[in-house]
């Protein structure tokens, strides 16, 4: 079986170079140089080959929560959300859900009282940037912090 290791070894033992490639930078002109043969430029393509299958694209499709539910998270985890603006449009006061991503479960449901200096909608899906299992962080340091405590896990 040929694998790299042969591969190499096979270039380097049958190469007719007798100066290091180190020592190239430090010789005038190219006519000074030894002629390669094609075994770095081989060597080179099965490198960049194999860097290259060694790479992968990874497809993250979004996944599909409860019905309402949003997700709100990365490839890594993250949770589903569902806020709704309560009836009340004078307080900051509104109502929702966060889903563990796992099963689908609730990790908590009622108020939320938003906290910093921000013009909220709750559709504006850009405005959220994570859960941290304590509060549901918004842009510019803002949060909505539930109101009853948040049961621990």
């Amino acid at each position: 079986m040929i694998t790299l290791t042969w591969i190499i070894q096979r270039l380097v033992t049958r190469s007719r170079l007798k100066t290091p490639p180190s020592l190239w930078l430090l010789m005038p002109g190219r006519h000074n140089r030894p002629r390669l043969d094609g075994q770095y430029e081989i060597l080179l393509i099965a490198s960049l080959v194999l860097i290259i299958s060694a790479c992968s694209i990874e497809q993250h499709t979004v996944p599909q929560g409860p019905e309402g539910s949003w997700w709100l998270g990365g490839a890594d985890g993250g949770v589903f959300v569902d806020i709704k603006d309560n009836n009340n449009r004078n307080d900051a006061i509104y109502h929702g859900t966060i889903y563990f991503d796992s099963d689908k479960s609730i990790w908590y449901q009622g108020p939320f009282k938003l906290v910093g200096n921000i013009n909220f909608h709750v559709d504006n899906h850009e405005q959220y940037s994570g859960w941290d299992g304590e509060r549901l962080h918004l842009q510019d340091s803002s949060y909505l912090e539930p109101v009853n405590p948040v049961p621990s896990l």
